[in-house]
């Protein structure tokens, strides 16, 4: 004969193996959200204490310009290959 396991006394009644704690309620929505800006304020002046043109870069650019060989062959070569490998997209609708 096979001894019945559970404690119930009641047939079919399932007793839950483990209890689980109640689930905890949501926190409340806050009313008064706030968004912190000093960050992007001062980023935003540090961009404004910048100059807008930058004397070295357009010191580089024009020697740049001023060099027979810039830009070098190889690049000129490279970019004339990409041309013609592209597809072209003027009839295309």
């Amino acid at each position: 004969m096979i001894h019945s396991t559970s404690k119930s006394s009641q047939p079919g009644e399932i007793t839950p193996a483990t209890s689980r704690p109640a689930a905890k309620p949501a926190p409340a929505i806050q009313e008064n959200d706030t968004l912190d800006t000093s960050a992007s304020t001062s980023l935003r002046e540090a961009l404004a204490a910048l100059p807008e043109v930058r004397p070295e870069a357009v010191e580089n650019a024009k020697s740049l310009l001023a060099d027979p060989n810039y830009p070098p062959r190889a690049i000129i070569e490279d970019i004339a290959r990409l041309f013609v490998q592209s597809q072209d997209l003027s009839n295309e609708a």
